[in-house]
């Protein structure tokens, strides 16, 4: 369900609000393979219009699904963004007023994408990937074509 808020309930005092916004509504177009929202997200704000503006304070939380960018492990994050603020002001053409509602799910949406990780750690401490093994007589083997001799032999042999 969008976070859509009806002006008319505002004109006496402020509203809680309380719910949650689907993934399809977030639509988070997110082209990044480590960070997926397979979640919906929650928001718990309070709405006011203290004067032509209207004023939304209060807390979003999701979690998202990562792959740590060192080590390749799956894990999941909660992203809470205390203190959210949004102010929308008449007449702007992000948050357009249509039927005396304001449909805030794309300010939601933005904050949310800011939010996240751009870089994600399973944790912050991670040593990532250990090197591959490779048997000692593997090393050995790159440099047996070397007799010894200076590696511009073979070059100073064609002839110009």
């Amino acid at each position: 369900m969008s976070l859509l808020i009806n002006l008319r309930h505002l004109a006496r005092k402020g509203l809680e609000l309380h719910g949650e916004l689907s993934v399809e509504e977030l639509d988070p177009g997110v082209a990044d393979d480590m960070v997926r929202l397979p979640y919906p997200a929650h928001y718990d704000v309070f709405v006011e219009r203290p004067s032509t503006a209207i004023v939304v304070h209060g807390r979003l939380e999701i979690t998202i699904a990562c792959v740590c960018v060192r080590c390749l492990k799956q894990f999941e994050r909660r992203v809470v963004i205390e203190g959210w603020n949004c102010e929308v002001l008449p007449g702007d053409e992000e948050t357009p007023v249509q039927n005396d509602c304001v449909d805030l799910t794309m300010r939601v949406r933005e904050d949310i994408l800011l939010a996240l990780p751009q870089h994600p750690l399973c944790e912050p401490e991670c040593p990532g990937l250990s090197p591959p093994q490779t048997p000692a007589h593997d090393s050995d083997a790159a440099f047996q074509g070397l007799d010894g001799g200076s590696v511009w032999t073979d070059l100073n042999k064609l002839k110009w």
